[in-house]
């Protein structure tokens, strides 16, 4: 039986180009990935909750990803 995928979603609160977050992508997608004993996908998603007034974007900060990433699964993918 094969194993089923699983997926990971990398939540970033601001920009994904800085330094540090760069570095610490690198290192938690590589332990992800070696330690998994399943197929795993990678999704990342930028909130960017630094730029806009938080009472602007806060009720939708937990929405957009639960849709996305937890809804049925459209055909051939591996999440849902």
């Amino acid at each position: 039986m094969p194993t089923r995928m699983r997926g990971v979603v990398i939540l970033n609160a601001t920009d994904p180009y800085l330094p540090a977050f760069l570095a610490i992508d690198s290192a938690l997608r590589t332990a992800i990935l070696k330690d998994s004993a399943s197929p795993v996908e990678l999704y990342a998603e930028t909130l960017d909750m630094h730029r806009f007034p938080r009472k602007l974007i806060d009720p939708d900060v937990a929405a957009l990803p639960q849709r996305k990433y937890f809804a049925p699964s459209p055909p051939g993918r591996g999440l849902g």
